[in-house]
């Protein structure tokens, strides 16, 4: 710009000749108007005048005189189950089926679709490997919340009942022999929890009792609901006092003024 900055030295137009054209006609009216009116021309703009300049496609075809490709031999191979697999996936499937046919029998097909894709994924995966299905996050999830009902506690390392379980200070359980092999080899120093950020803190010298499931959230519970009654008789004794005062108040006002 020149001395005023208002003019460009080299063209001497004005400032606000100079623009970033990517920004006003692309950029710009795309975030304002997204796909509708402007956004579009700016998106045909941005198809047709910059990236089918700065890219090429290439095909097969296109370059077929540079590269020699063999031709194409499809082969269709069947391989049967085993008696294990077959009888794994007829499992899979019977119970698929019967899902599936409640769905028709409550007339609820269209609302489910995402479940029956669900069902013939796990058909699909069931055929590669059963551990595809047995050992997939639905079915993970499903184990623990059926461990916690049960009473069972699994470890947060090898995802098994606790042998010879020890819990750390932030309330989580483990195998000793998992825990011990962990803290061998743990990288950092100190040492985080396996199953959470915090430090880890344990002590392997005492057998850590067995509590059962959900003790420590009643035992919050309590406290929470002693606290709030306690808050509440609190506060009920300072209302009942201001209201005593203010009655009182009304009254010599009252005998004052009147009598």
């Amino acid at each position: 710009m020149g001395p005023s900055g208002k003019h460009c030295d080299h063209c001497g137009l004005h400032r606000i000749n100079h623009f970033c054209w990517f920004n006003k006609h692309i950029m710009n009216p795309i975030a304002k108007y997204g796909y509708n009116d402007k956004g579009r021309t700016a998106m045909m703009r941005l198809k047709h005048e910059v990236l089918d300049r700065i890219l090429l496609r290439r095909t097969k075809e296109g370059r077929s005189e540079d590269i020699i490709i063999p031709p194409k031999h499809i082969v269709l191979r069947k391989d049967p189950f085993d008696p294990f697999e077959a009888d794994y996936y007829q499992s899979v499937y019977t119970q698929s089926q019967t899902q599936f046919n409640a769905y028709v029998a409550s007339g609820t097909v269209l609302n489910n679709y995402a479940h029956i894709f669900d069902l013939l994924i796990r058909l699909r995966q069931a055929v590669n490997h059963p551990y595809l299905v047995q050992y997939s996050e639905k079915n993970y999830l499903q184990t623990r919340k059926d461990s916690a009902a049960s009473g069972d506690l699994l470890c947060g390392i090898c995802q098994e009942e606790c042998s010879r379980r020890v819990s750390t200070a932030c309330r989580h359980s483990f195998c000793r022999s998992c825990l011990e092999e962990y803290m061998d080899t743990a990288p950092s120093d100190p040492v985080t929890c396996p199953s959470c950020p915090k430090t880890l803190s344990v002590d392997l010298m005492a057998d850590a009792p067995v509590l059962p499931v959900g003790v420590h959230i009643y035992i919050f519970e309590c406290i929470y609901i002693y606290i709030y009654i306690y808050i509440y008789i609190y506060v009920c004794s300072y209302i009942y006092i201001y209201i005593y005062i203010y009655i009182n108040i009304q009254m010599y006002i009252y005998l004052y003024t009147y009598i």
